[in-house]
């Protein structure tokens, strides 16, 4: 949130005090950036914007690079799907994805495939 508050604000504030970080996002929020676009459009534009989950489900270690050049982040072990490679994308590029996946890391023919949910944004996480 720091840097992110100097970057667009030129200003710091006290973070990890509930009330600062409170003022500190609506000031983001509620700031134009440089071409006069405020954030909160950009946030809300996005939010109607279907998504989906591309994940490269049994990626070769020898693609890890690649993968996480493209965008994609280790899931770790929260078990949706465990420990695989995935990145969230407009719904609209899924197909391109898959075609880059293909091209990209699931070149040795194993019959691997990629693992596509669509994401809910109204949905909240426990």
């Amino acid at each position: 949130m720091h840097a992110l508050t100097y970057r667009h604000l030129r200003a710091f504030f006290d973070g990890h005090r509930a009330v600062d970080d409170c003022r500190a996002t609506l000031e983001l929020l509620a700031t134009p950036t440089a071409d006069g676009t405020l954030p909160l459009r950009v946030l809300l534009d996005n939010t109607r914007v279907k998504r989906s989950r591309v994940c490269a489900v049994h990626s070769p270690f020898e693609t890890k690079d690649a993968l996480r050049a493209r965008g994609y982040r280790w899931s770790g072990n929260d078990g949706t799907p465990p420990k695989t490679w995935c990145r969230e994308i407009p719904s609209t590029d899924v197909d391109a994805e898959l075609a880059w996946l293909r091209e990209h890391v699931y070149t040795n023919g194993r019959g691997a495939q990629p693992m596509v949910d669509s994401v809910d944004l109204k949905r909240t996480r426990p």
